[in-house]
């Protein structure tokens, strides 16, 4: 890729920022030598495009300014969720199994109580990250969960089955199965994605990417890597379990998972 060139060449890691300037650099040279653009947007960056159709950068890839976990003051996501080489990276912190998380949520340090939120507040929206986990990982992106549910009754569960929707990240090879809409790309509890759909996800350790849009008639869907995956899933079934406006947020379980380019786009 071209920013693994630049940043070999260079022998350091770039900021976003230079990144952006020299793969633009990058692409001016290359059309005046007649060659087609083949270069992307660097990582955690918005193309001029996408910058005039209203995409917003929820994270910088270089801090975590904007981000809190969930329930707590601002800067207390510094002590679960660190930046390096670009993605904010939830580091392995416990050997529980992914699907017995709850028990250490009364120590926080454990694992499962760190949920990454933004500070801003969206309703209808176009909300698009990338994502990468290890094995065993067990992870989600969070909307409409009602933070200040969670603060008032510390239950580690409602806020996101009885109270949010769940984009799911995990990695299916630890048996889980999709009764309880529980497989990447399930609307955890709500929406499950269809037996005759043949997702195309890279495996642990790759990157793939989640999109979920959500319309002002509370309509769905969900892309994964370009595939949509749940089509118009209905959300006005679940209205009392939805708090709206709410945050975007990112689940941990305990497990090792990490995001870049994350961006919403306000309709």
């Amino acid at each position: 890729m071209v920013i693994d060139f630049f940043n070999g060449i260079f022998g350091v890691a770039l900021t976003a920022k230079a990144r952006y300037y020299l793969a633009k650099l990058f692409m001016v040279g290359a059309l005046a030598l007649g060659f087609p653009a083949i270069v992307t947007a660097a990582d955690n960056t918005l193309t001029p495009e996408e910058i005039a159709d209203g995409w917003i950068l929820l994270f910088d890839g270089e801090t975590t300014n904007g981000w809190h976990t969930l329930g707590q003051p601002d800067n207390d996501v510094f002590k679960a969720w660190t930046v390096s080489n670009g993605s904010l990276k939830f580091k392995k912190t416990s050997n529980v199994h992914p699907y017995f998380w709850i028990c250490c949520q009364r120590n926080r340090r454990a694992g499962g109580g760190n949920i990454a939120t933004n500070n801003r507040k969206f309703s209808n929206f176009h909300v698009k990250v990338d994502w990468k986990l290890n094995d065993n990982t067990n992870s989600g992106l969070i909307m409409f969960a009602d933070e200040e549910y969670y603060k008032r009754h510390r239950a580690p569960w409602k806020p996101f089955v009885y109270g949010g929707l769940e984009s799911q990240i995990v990695d299916e090879d630890v048996g889980v199965n999709s009764i309880n809409k529980a497989l990447t790309g399930d609307l955890y509890d709500f929406v499950r994605v269809p037996e005759d759909i043949d997702k195309k996800l890279n495996p642990p350790g790759q990157w793939n990417t989640t999109e979920v849009v959500v319309t002002s008639t509370r309509f769905v869907n969900v892309i994964l890597n370009g595939q949509t995956v749940i089509q118009a899933a209905d959300l006005n079934d679940f209205k009392d379990r939805l708090k709206i406006p709410s945050s975007i947020m990112l689940q941990d379980h305990g497990q090792e998972i990490e995001f870049k380019n994350i961006k919403i786009k306000p309709m």
